[in-house]
């Protein structure tokens, strides 16, 4: 005989004081922090699991530099010391660059959302990105390598890198 999955009371009532909770938290936007919107704008505006992952490293960044951060808070200013600080915990340029386009991606959003006025937030402040050398040869570079003596069994691998780079660009 088939009889249903039993249910405790303690559980539903869990269950139900959890999506109680965040309901109220979602409608009650007034108090969230700069993390909170992040977080939000990663899950629930953009969707996917990939931004989910990016925004969530934004907010963190975020939350270990002001936890307290709000929208009124971003100027120059706070932009340059959370940089500066995000420096000194050992993120490469273009990681900052990158976590730095999540956060005005955020603004930007609220600012539309009329959940925030603050739209001198990024006035000023540029976030400087790393040249990759590596994606940059110079034409004596690809000469070398062209010239470079290899092997018989490699001189196919030779010719399609060039093949590549030829094409490519």
């Amino acid at each position: 005989q088939d009889k249903p999955f039993p249910i405790r009371r303690d559980a539903i009532k869990r269950l139900f004081n959890n999506s109680k909770r965040d309901i109220q938290k979602r409608e009650d936007k007034t108090k969230w922090t700069l993390c909170d919107y992040v977080k939000f704008y990663g899950r629930e505006v953009i969707g996917t699991e990939s931004s989910k992952t990016a925004y969530d490293y934004c907010a963190k960044k975020i939350y270990a530099f002001q936890k307290t951060a709000v929208f009124e808070d971003l100027n120059k200013t706070w932009l340059t010391k959370w940089f500066e600080n995000m420096d000194k915990n050992g993120l490469g340029v273009n990681t900052r660059k990158n976590v730095y386009s999540k956060l005005h991606a955020v603004v930007s959003w609220a600012l539309d959302e009329n959940i925030t006025d603050n739209w001198k937030a990024f006035k000023g402040f540029k976030a400087v990105r790393e040249r990759r050398y590596h994606n940059y040869l110079t034409a004596q570079q690809i000469a070398d390598f062209r010239d470079y003596p290899v092997p018989d069994y490699l001189v196919a691998y030779k010719d399609f890198a060039m093949l590549s780079f030829y094409l490519a660009g």
